[in-house]
């Protein structure tokens, strides 16, 4: 009985042993995953704000695809750089922005309303600018954010689904599984 404690005492400090050192890149690629994420997810925003006011970009914008395949710099500082690029967009687009309010999107979350009102306003800023508009007087729509980068870059992505939602939409949903195929009629579907 002694004996078989002993060997399950070593087993598992062997098997301790062996984890450990892979948990700090398991917590990096996780954070490596998150940030590639964020980045996908705000691509479309900062690329068209950065379209509408190149002025803000450190580097122009290169296709989706090839950013994710071979990224500029570590992926925690693009999305930082995107998150202060939009923001940046934003405060020059707010001359060109319709004058303030909600915009009609309809949802339970103030937050999710918010966003959508940003993403409907920055939608018909970018529009105006591109259209050669003379800015207006500043707009008094309020946006708001976070108070921290992880705050804001959640509020960014909220706005962000939105954008990409269309005029008038409410905030997409985040990813919600797809239904599975029905099997064809008269069959299991195996052959």
């Amino acid at each position: 009985m002694f004996s078989r404690a002993v060997l399950r005492m070593f087993t598992l400090s062997v098997t301790v042993a062996a984890l450990v050192p892979a948990m700090p890149a398991a917590v990096a690629l996780q954070r490596v995953w998150r940030d590639a994420t964020t980045f996908w997810l705000l691509w479309r925003l900062w690329r068209d704000l950065v379209a509408a006011v190149p002025s803000v970009a450190l580097a122009p914008p290169r296709p989706r695809v090839l950013e994710l395949l071979l990224p500029r710099a570590p992926w925690r500082l693009l999305v930082y750089r995107q998150v202060i690029e939009i923001r940046d967009a934003i405060l020059v687009l707010r001359d060109y922005g319709p004058p303030g309010g909600r915009h009609g999107c309809r949802t339970a979350d103030p937050c999710a309303v918010h966003a959508a009102a940003v993403a409907a306003w920055l939608r018909a800023a970018c529009q105006a600018k591109r259209c050669g508009r003379r800015p207006l007087r500043p707009a008094t729509f309020a946006v708001d954010g976070a108070h921290d980068l992880v705050g804001e870059t959640a509020f960014l992505v909220m706005v962000a689904r939105a954008y990409g939602s269309g005029p008038g939409g409410a905030p997409r949903p985040a990813a919600t599984p797809r239904p599975a195929a029905a099997p064809p009629a008269g069959g299991t579907g195996a052959r």
